[in-house]
């Protein structure tokens, strides 16, 4: 009790809520405070209603939120008379007098200088805390996330081709040079991710390392996908195989019969002039174009069955005069059907780019998977046939067209004007995956390569306009543009 008999009031409770500065209040006030200044303008149940005016039960439960946003402050002006507690083990109640009547203060020595934790206002509701030094938390630390707060939420594009420019480095500080540590340059990773690196008042530049999370989980999406997309082709190319082993093997060998069937590829005359062809465009193939490795492995791997089928067939004089039924016809179609299509398939892997490829192979199967589902309803062997041969041609042309076309990729140069202080020029997109050993070349002597930076070409003479192309190692190219390469500085 005060001198005049009234209880004092102690202001011990400060309102802890982010921005807030009001001063410390008594425990009552505090609560009222949190929840009439702040908790009650966010959206929930309880909206708008002022502390006073909920009911009892009520106010318990809003009272305990309220809880967490205020803390003890001790009253500089009424201080209460606490009698401190000796809580060592071991201690009696007894030995408690001795720091009841020990006014002695105590000296801590400081962990470090005034700078260790520092409070920065970045506005009026946000401040910055700064701890020089290593934060452990057990629970972990929690970042607002609530999508209501948010506003123009788009997702992340293109991660993958930003992440792959991010390199991490191990290194030591140099005032704490026995203690190696990991991470990446703030200065590096301003230039790809600006928004992730802070520049501090004493001008150096801190890194939001959370901020990577996202564009990490978006690389890795796309990595998945890609290649989810290319176990796809594998496992086309699988069946494909399962296909073609099925065709050309036989239910029942006996020494007269090989994989191939009884009948083989069709007559043995035509079948020895194709088995040359075939062997001669190996050799060939191998001599002048070993980068072409799926072509020149399907015509050995052709070449070899023709062979088979010359010796081992069971084609004769008889079989074409008398037996040339179209049950036959249909068979042979059906075997150069499947190995046909198999060298459209090494074909469009060399010769289409990118995404063209999986564009070819998707028109492709989808009709070939077309032909295999009318094979199930009562048709026609002959119109079976037809199909086939139908496939084969459509399938080649649109190979033909896409060749020329390459729609997937579009090479496109950093700059289409060059002078004395901008002297490079580079591709501002990889060359597809499939772009063999690829190459920027110009026809102009005035731009040449420069091997010190990746499709880069550098401009050593002016006054001229060059055309810029991406070359592959299979012979497909991308014409870039013209470069104007100014004479004036």
């Amino acid at each position: 009790m005060s001198r005049e008999g009234h209880r004092i009031r102690y202001k011990e409770y400060k309102c802890t809520f982010p921005g807030c500065n009001e001063p410390a209040k008594t425990k009552y006030n505090c609560i009222s405070h949190v929840w009439d200044g702040h908790l009650k303008l966010l959206p929930h149940e309880y909206h708008g209603i002022a502390y006073k005016s909920l009911p009892e039960e009520k106010r318990k439960e809003v009272k305990s939120k309220c809880l967490e946003y205020i803390t003890f402050v001790t009253d500089t002006v009424n201080q209460r008379k606490r009698k401190p507690y000796k809580t060592g083990l071991g201690d009696t109640i007894e030995s408690s007098k001795e720091i009841e009547n020990n006014n002695q203060i105590i000296s801590i020595t400081p962990l470090c200088n005034e700078d260790f934790i520092t409070i920065q206002s970045v506005n009026k509701n946000i401040k910055r805390l700064c701890i020089a030094g290593e934060l452990f938390s057990e629970a972990g630390f929690f970042q607002r996330s609530d999508q209501r707060n948010k506003n123009e939420i788009q997702k992340i594009t293109g991660a993958l081709e930003q992440l792959k420019n991010v390199v991490g480095y191990s290194f030591v500080y140099k005032n704490d040079e026995n203690h190696q540590k990991y991470g990446f340059m703030a200065q590096e990773l301003q230039e790809i991710y600006p928004n992730t690196v802070k520049v501090l008042p004493d001008g150096t530049l801190s890194i939001d390392t959370v901020a990577l999370l996202p564009y990490i989980v978006s690389s890795l999406k796309e990595l998945y996908t890609s290649i989810t997309e290319l176990n796809k082709v594998t496992e086309i190319t699988q069946k494909i195989k399962d296909i073609l082993k099925e065709v050309l093997e036989p239910q029942e060998i006996d020494e007269n019969e090989l994989f191939i069937g009884k009948f083989g590829l069709g007559p043995k005359k035509i079948i020895w002039w194709i088995a040359i062809i075939f062997t001669i465009l190996s050799i060939i193939e191998v001599i002048c174009i070993p980068s072409f490795g799926m072509i020149w492995f399907w015509t050995i791997v052709v070449s070899f069955i023709n062979w088979l089928s010359y010796w081992k067939s069971d084609w004769n004089d008889e079989v074409i005069n008398n037996k040339f039924n179209k049950e036959i016809i249909i068979n042979i179609i059906t075997r150069w059907y499947v190995i046909i299509s198999i060298g459209l398939i090494a074909f469009s892997m060399t010769f289409l780019m990118g995404s063209t490829l999986q564009i070819y192979m998707s028109i492709v199967i989808a009709f070939n998977s077309l032909i295999v589902g009318l094979t199930f309803y009562d048709i026609t062997k002959k119109l079976a046939g037809y199909l086939m041969i139908f496939s084969i041609i459509l399938a080649l042309l649109l190979l033909i067209i896409l060749s020329f076309i390459q729609p997937s990729y579009s090479c496109l140069l950093s700059s289409r004007k060059l002078n004395h202080s901008n002297r490079y020029v580079f591709i501002k997109e990889q060359p597809p995956w499939n772009c063999m050993a690829p190459s920027l070349h110009s026809n102009s002597s005035s731009l040449i390569v420069d091997y010190t930076k990746p499709f880069s070409l550098k401009a050593i003479d002016f006054g001229v306009t060059a055309r810029v192309e991406l070359k592959c190692e299979n012979g497909i190219s991308f014409t870039c543009g013209n470069v104007e390469l100014e004479s004036s500085f």
